[in-house]
């Protein structure tokens, strides 16, 4: 019988999860992020294969976390406990420098990014955002916003041509569908919204860069965000592995991405 601890700092988020899970006959533990303590001499005592699902934008007063997300993730992985999603992805994912970097790497358009100091340089008109974010929260054009980590960036405008934003969702490399959302607040929610368009095909040469975007942030499971501006030239602005999957997803596609998660994670614990 396959075993998983489903680590997470949101234990309501991996429910449905958990329930796929129990009814394919695994052993199942989810373990707070919040709750959970460890000698640094010894390896936490986590059953099985260990799936990350602590949120990219751990924080909310609660700055502490950040560094224990990564602590707890590298010690895992110096006493080679198998993770998906592992520390190098968790860092990206709670990091907008660090993303706009792997973009970089990766040869994809993206928004140019400067990471802000607590004073002393005044950028050009754009967008402020914490470093580490989630739904949108603190963006603006106006003032920085620094994140529980003491960081802000500025990033330049790039304005959506259709108003949509984009949504590569992928499962070990392999794109599962794509989803677009009309984009009318910064906290809008891609994974979240029954307004969703879905679909089973991604542009080849979007697609072809969405993995190597996946590849680079070392990201198993999850989503990667783009836009399209009005040369029809696409930006790439977010990763995320925590994305959730749309509500209609079921549904559009005739099968339950959890499924396919169940299987993936399966192969990874035997």
């Amino acid at each position: 019988m396959p075993s998983v601890t489903l680590l997470t700092d949101i234990p309501g988020w991996v429910e449905p999860l958990e329930r796929t899970l129990l009814d394919a006959g695994w052993l199942v533990e989810v373990v707070d992020l919040a709750s959970l303590s460890w000698s640094p001499t010894e390896p936490p005592s986590l059953q099985g294969l260990v799936f990350n699902r602590i949120a990219s934008n751990t924080g909310g007063g609660r700055a502490e976390l950040l560094c224990k997300a990564r602590d707890l993730l590298l010690t895992l992985e110096l006493f080679q406990v198998p993770i998906i999603n592992g520390s190098f992805c968790q860092m990206v994912g709670s990091s907008k420098t660090l993303q706009a970097s792997v973009f970089r790497a990766a040869g994809v358009r993206t928004p140019r990014t400067i990471h802000l100091p607590s004073h002393g340089l005044t950028p050009p008109p754009g967008l402020y955002k914490p470093n580490v974010g989630g739904y949108g929260q603190g963006i603006n054009s106006s003032v920085p916003v620094y994140s529980e980590d003491g960081c802000a960036v500025w990033q330049e405008l790039v304005n959506s041509s259709n108003g949509l934003t984009y949504r590569a969702e992928f499962l070990d490399g392999e794109l599962l569908y794509l989803s677009a959302t009309e984009g009318k607040s910064f906290n809008a929610c891609v994974g979240e919204s029954r307004e969703a368009v879905l679909s089973e095909d991604c542009p080849s040469s979007i697609l072809e860069e969405c993995r190597r975007v996946v590849s680079l942030a070392q990201l198993q499971v999850g989503s990667v965000e783009y836009l399209l501006d009005s040369q029809g030239r696409h930006w790439f602005i977010d990763i995320n592995p925590v994305s959730s999957l749309a509500p209609q997803a079921e549904a559009f596609l005739g099968w339950d991405p959890l499924f396919k998660l169940e299987e993936f994670l399966r192969g990874k614990a035997l």
